[in-house]
């Protein structure tokens, strides 16, 4: 039997710690109450917003759900990424077209310390969104979680229904980061008949830049492969070394130069 929307939002108000949640009109993705981001829904007063009736559900971010915050992986290259640089979490969920497009932290004051409610990451090219990073605070940011369904009809579902992993202060660096890999992935060569070296080339490139920005082996190369990955390169192996012998490139010429004469 398909549980109803209060079914569905008296789990979330009990767990523990407890999630605030918010009705949603069905397959749309946000509230249209009016100040629904100072609401907090309890197990006490639960059934004066959620029924029987088909709705979706949001579940509002940040303090009043002691914390939570969403990263919301808005493209495939995002959600190839993510492993290498977002810390684990046995709360994730997504849609068919999109499993694992969200992956939920908790931490009780990242919201005041980024000083907004979502920081999105978006293509400079083509403004699509990358990635965003939905905290709450004070002017709200909710989420439509598992029990509602998409606009495109989709069924919105858990892949791990387990606890939030406590994040750091720096899931938002890595969530920069992240995008910045899923930009080298999407604009990353493309392989034509008759050319041969660019994707290479470009390896050797992306390492040696790495290298640059201070990072050591061996995230150059964990981070070269996730981006060959999910550029949907064959030759994800060159990638690696290309990435690592510019890398060591980089190095010997540093330990020379520091070298005095």
């Amino acid at each position: 039997m398909t549980s109803s929307a209060l079914d569905i939002a008296r789990a979330y108000v009990t767990r523990s710690p407890p999630w605030n949640p918010v009705p949603v009109p069905y397959k749309k993705k946000g509230p249209t109450a009016r100040k629904w981001q100072d609401r907090v829904i309890t197990a006490e007063n639960v059934e004066q917003f959620f029924n029987a009736k088909p709705m979706n559900i949001g579940i509002v971010l940040g303090p009043t759900s002691h914390g939570l915050v969403d990263l919301d992986l808005d493209c495939p290259e995002a959600i190839a990424i993510a492993p290498a640089l977002l810390p684990p979490t046995k709360a994730i969920f997504g849609r068919a077209s999109a499993r694992g497009s969200h992956r939920l932290y908790y931490h009780p004051t990242l919201a005041a310390i980024v000083g907004k409610a979502t920081e999105q990451l978006t293509d400079p090219i083509t403004d699509d969104m990358l990635l965003e990073v939905r905290l709450g605070g004070a002017t709200g940011a909710q989420s439509v979680f598992p029990g509602s369904i998409h606009p495109d009809g989709e069924i919105i579902a858990w892949e791990e229904n387990g606890e939030p992993s406590l994040a750091g202060d720096d899931l938002v660096r890595r969530a920069k980061i992240t995008a910045a890999l899923c930009l080298l992935a999407r604009y990353w060569p493309k392989k034509e008949p008759g050319k041969h070296g660019s994707r290479h080339k470009a390896a050797l490139t992306v390492g040696g830049f790495l290298a640059r920005c201070g990072f050591n082996l061996p995230t150059v190369k964990l981070y070269v492969e996730f981006i060959a990955r999910a550029a949907m390169d064959e030759e994800v192996r060159d990638r690696i070394k290309a990435a690592e012998d510019s890398t060591l490139a980089y190095e010997r010429a540093r330990r020379r130069a520091a070298i005095p004469h």
